[in-house]
């Protein structure tokens, strides 16, 4: 025996792996689903060491897309997608109000009659 230490080969992605890997975390797809389409299967902790940057970069690019989208049909007049922009990017609620009820507030504190002085 020589005494040699065997050990695996450093994992290269190329740039197909990337392209697969940023567009599936894109649409939104688990890291551990991602990690079994690549090679027949990686360790999760493997594809976040080679591509957690570059799906990170992906999704970033995507959500600002996507956003300006969003925004230029609101601005074009969507109402739909007015109020969608108004709630998730400036805070707006959704207050929903019934018309034609009505609120009674009943006061049932008990107060007793004051005494009546003596004649």
């Amino acid at each position: 025996m020589t005494g040699k230490l065997v050990t695996k080969p450093s994992f290269v992605p190329t740039a197909e792996e990337i392209h697969l890997a940023t567009t599936m975390a894109v649409a939104g797809i688990s890291q551990e689903q991602i990690a079994l389409c690549i090679r027949g299967g990686i360790d999760p902790k493997t594809l976040r060491k080679h591509f957690d940057k570059p799906m990170r970069i992906a999704r970033a690019k995507a959500h600002s897309n996507m956003g300006k989208n969003i925004y230029q049909r609101a601005m074009d007049g969507d109402a739909g997608l007015s109020r969608f922009y108004a709630q998730t990017q400036m805070g707006w609620k959704v207050t929903e109000v019934t018309e034609g009820a009505v609120s009674v507030t009943f006061n049932t504190t008990y107060q007793p009659k004051p005494k009546s002085k003596p004649k």
